[in-house]
Parts: C-alpha cells; sequence; structure tokens
C-alpha cells in the first residue's frame, strides 16, 4: 500500500511540475493558464510541499 501512495505523490508531483513549474521558472504559476506568479494561489505551498516529498523520497532511497 505505501508503494500506491509513493506512486501516487511521484505522479501528482510530475504533474504540478508540468502545469505550474512548465516554462522552468522558479517561481509557480497563478494558475495552468497565467504566466505570472501569485503568493495567494498556494504556490509557495506548493513547493514546501514539493520539497518535504523530495526529502521524504531521497531518506529512504539512501536507507535502503
Amino acid at each position: 500500500m505505501q508503494a500506491v501512495f509513493s506512486l501516487l505523490e511521484i505522479t501528482f508531483c510530475f504533474i504540478g511540475f508540468d502545469l505550474f513549474l512548465a516554462d522552468r521558472n522558479p517561481l509557480p504559476m497563478a494558475t495552468n493558464q497565467h504566466d505570472h506568479y501569485e503568493a495567494i494561489t498556494g504556490g509557495p505551498d506548493f513547493i514546501y510541499a514539493l520539497l518535504h516529498l523530495y526529502q521524504q523520497y531521497n531518506l529512504s532511497q539512501s536507507d535502503a
């Protein structure tokens, strides 16, 4: 069950990358249809969640 959740987390991570960080700008777009950044849309939370996912995945890989 844990492997299924990990696969879903990584899948949604890449979907989020493609939608909101498509132009390689370090700030996520306000929406996938706009090319400007707005803090109120939750971009900082999105990046923070990606950081935690990255840390969780890399720490579990190094322990294996």
